[in-house]
């Protein structure tokens, strides 16, 4: 620039001083033309260092995002379904631990055959509705065992004819994932027949059974408990709190003998759980006597359990009136004969 400037004031200067000999025109365009590669050089040299730059940047966005796939276990991939010449159908960024196709036809080579209609079936439907798709899949790898990939992509254009013509697309392997979500299943089939064969035990169990959880809230219940608590059986159900089963209880008045001061016995109820638990009789307002036994687990929660022993109340109270009345008879025998000895032994 400054080489042009000087070449052009130079000559201008010749010319406006009719300096017209032939060296003094020469070096003004020596000079002009000087000044005009250093330019264009200078200009070069920007446009390649901002080239540089560019694809300096581009490299390191690249490679960072092959080390984050790696690091997924995932790949890019973007396919062209169209015959013109130098097109390119199958473009692809990451390793995969399948083979690298160079198609879509050869991408579907990968596919486990058994799977492999089912697939195509899945995507064509997925992207017919919503030009987008997720399939989880066997794929081939490079080793020659099939490791499962979701395969997600969306169709970015169509032929005329509704054909998919431009598709983009991600691929993941999930291998893992599957393996632990097989085990989860088949832990979650295992609790629930647990579950049912615990419930069945408890179907056959003469007591009421209920289980309670850290947080109070009831978990299970047998056939038998809901019995003692028939008035409010439906809403024995998991997540009801023991609080609000205690205030059903009372308010229905299913205990006997708490008529005018229901809200104390509640209270007195609900604090007897919350401080020893243990066991004690209730008696009903059938008439029925029930033993009632709290016992915690092993995760903070509680079982309760309700056994009807009124037969038992029913005998220990017969036995405590022949006690009772044994004890009146023997006093009696003892007085009696106490007297006639006495009678006895006076003349």
């Amino acid at each position: 620039i400054l080489f042009t400037s000087v070449g052009m004031l130079s000559l201008s200067f010749r010319l406006f001083t009719w300096d017209m000999a032939p060296y003094g025109l020469l070096s003004g365009l020596v000079v002009l033309y000087l000044g005009l590669v250093v330019m264009v050089a200078m200009r070069l040299n920007e446009s390649l260092f901002r080239a540089w730059r560019l694809r300096f940047a581009f490299e390191r966005s690249e490679s960072r995002l092959r080390r984050a796939l790696a690091a997924a276990k995932a790949v890019t991939w973007e396919a062209r379904f169209d015959d013109r010449p130098g097109s390119q159908p199958w473009m692809q960024i990451g390793d995969r631990a399948g083979d690298t196709p160079s198609s879509p036809r050869s991408w579907r080579e990968l596919i486990h055959p058994s799977e492999r209609d089912s697939v195509i079936e899945r995507i064509t439907t997925q992207a017919l509705a919503t030009n987008r798709f997720s399939v989880e899949h066997r794929q081939r790898g490079e080793d020659g065992r099939y490791r499962w990939v979701l395969t997600n992509g969306e169709v970015l254009s169509r032929h005329p004819s509704g054909r998919a013509a431009h598709v983009v697309g991600t691929q993941q392997e999930v291998s893992d994932l599957v393996d632990a979500r097989r085990r989860l299943m088949g832990a979650a089939n295992a609790a629930a027949a647990a579950l049912h064969r615990l419930e069945a035990g408890l179907d056959a169990i003469d007591a009421g059974v209920a289980l309670f959880d850290p947080d109070d809230r009831l978990i299970l219940c047998n056939p038998r408990y809901k019995e003692f608590h028939a008035p409010i059986a439906d809403m024995l159900v998991p997540g009801v709190t023991l609080q609000e089963i205690v205030a059903a209880v009372g308010r229905h008045g299913l205990i006997a003998g708490i008529d005018g001061h229901v809200d104390e016995w509640i209270a007195e109820r609900l604090d007897l759980h919350r401080n020893s638990g243990g066991q004690f009789l209730q008696q009903m307002s059938d008439g029925r006597w029930v033993r009632v036994a709290e016992r915690p687990t092993s995760d903070g929660g509680v079982c309760i359990v309700r056994t009807d022993v009124t037969e038992l109340v029913e005998a220990q109270k017969a036995l405590a009136r022949a006690k009772d009345t044994a004890e009146r008879s023997n006093k009696a025998k003892s007085e009696f004969l106490s007297s006639m000895s006495h009678e006895l032994r006076t003349p």
